[in-house]
């Protein structure tokens, strides 16, 4: 099955990357400043810009097709509700210890990206946006 980019669709994606790129580029280039401000260790924010911009080059180019395979839309959602049940799975492990300011980050980004997988999940169960194949 075919998933056609329906405008909510399409925004839903746009927004992800538009939430996500700027937290990306941040920890790209200046780990250490927010690593400190966060009391987060720096190789995780390097891995997570890293994580990032692959992830914000797949919601664009998924977002500029004017029709996607219904299973990579999937990936989007299942995508974020797995890094948001990750970020609070790795404040409850103890494997690290943010301050106040770190703890407060990590899960206004989890709630954000809860809402980025909620906004994809309605625009792929839209009738409008699956197509049979």
């Amino acid at each position: 099955m075919t998933l056609i980019m329906t405008p909510s669709l399409r925004n839903a994606l746009y927004l992800d990357a538009a939430g996500s790129t700027p937290i990306g580029l941040a920890f790209a280039v200046a780990p250490g400043t927010f690593a400190g401000l966060f009391a987060l260790p720096q190789p995780l924010l390097i891995a997570v810009a890293v994580f990032i911009v692959g992830w914000v080059a797949l919601l664009v180019a998924a977002a500029r097709r004017p029709a996607i395979p219904r299973s990579f839309g999937w990936t989007f959602v299942v995508g974020n509700v797995v890094w948001m049940a990750a970020s609070f799975a790795l404040l409850l492990s103890g494997l690290v210890q943010p301050n106040l300011f770190g703890t407060l980050f990590v899960i206004a980004q989890a709630l954000a990206v809860g809402l980025f997988a909620l906004l994809q999940w309605l625009a792929i169960r839209a009738p409008s946006a699956v197509a049979a194949r």
